[in-house]
Parts: C-alpha cells; sequence; structure tokens
C-alpha cells in the first residue's frame, strides 16, 4: 500500500515499486526507467527487418509490394505497377535506384544494403509504412 510521502514507479513488465520521494534511490529508478523507456520506444523505428529475405526476380508478395511502392516514390522518373510480383520491370527499377544511390551494387536484388537504402525514403512517409517492417531487409 502507498502512503502519500511514497512514489510508485511501474517498470515496463509492470512491476511495482515504492520509493520515498526525493531519495536518491527514486532518482537513480526514475532515471533509469526513462532511460528503459527511451530505448525500446526507439529501437523498432530506425530501420525495417535484417532478417527478411532477399527480395529478387521471381520473389513475390507483401515485400515485393513494399518495394515496389517505394520505388515508385523514390522519383526516379518512371514507375511500375504495384503487384507484387518481382520481374523484369521490378528489377530494371531496383537497378535504376541502385545506380542513382551510387554507393550499392547494380545487381536488381533488394538486399541489406539496397533494402535500407529504400528503408530510408520512409522517414518522411505516412505510417503505413510500418507495415513494411518485416518484410524489407536492412543492415
Amino acid at each position: 500500500m502507498s502512503r502519500h510521502h511514497d512514489q510508485i514507479w511501474r517498470c515496463p513488465k509492470e512491476w511495482v515499486y515504492y520509493m520515498k520521494i526525493g531519495s536518491k534511490a527514486a532518482r537513480v529508478a526514475a532515471g533509469l526507467a526513462l532511460s528503459l523507456t527511451t530505448v525500446i520506444g526507439l529501437s523498432g523505428t530506425a530501420q525495417a527487418d535484417h532478417m527478411a529475405p532477399t527480395l529478387r526476380y521471381g520473389s513475390s508478395g507483401h515485400g515485393v509490394e513494399c518495394v515496389q511502392v517505394l520505388l515508385n516514390r523514390a522519383g526516379l522518373g518512371h514507375s511500375i505497377k504495384v503487384d507484387g510480383q518481382f520481374g523484369p520491370a521490378t528489377k530494371s527499377l531496383v537497378e535504376d535506384f541502385q545506380r542513382a544511390r551510387g554507393r550499392l551494387d547494380i545487381d536488381g536484388v533488394v538486399g541489406r544494403e539496397t533494402g535500407g537504402a529504400l528503408w530510408e525514403l520512409t522517414y518522411s512517409q505516412p505510417r503505413w509504412y510500418t507495415d513494411c517492417y518485416d518484410y524489407i531487409p536492412t543492415p
């Protein structure tokens, strides 16, 4: 039970600690809780999924749709149909993107480096891209 001069700290797993307000332990716990919450809160926003499979000619599915949408928004001067099929048009646009970025191998494959470069495009985009987190490989 909490008294008026105690403070309740709730940690991420709903642990409850009672500490005297103003105590050094309370200040340290508050700092640690804030740091942990910040790290946990930011850990999933910086990149997509480094465990997502490499996408290449012949691949299909939601990951390919995500890549196609990102390529269409990359400002390369032309776009492709978003159909979830990694065919010749998608491969060609991936190569154009890789060429435009300058620091990527031009192989038409969306691996970790190309996926990471594509994912950088999402920072200023609408939140629907969070649905692509598990489907685009990144470093």
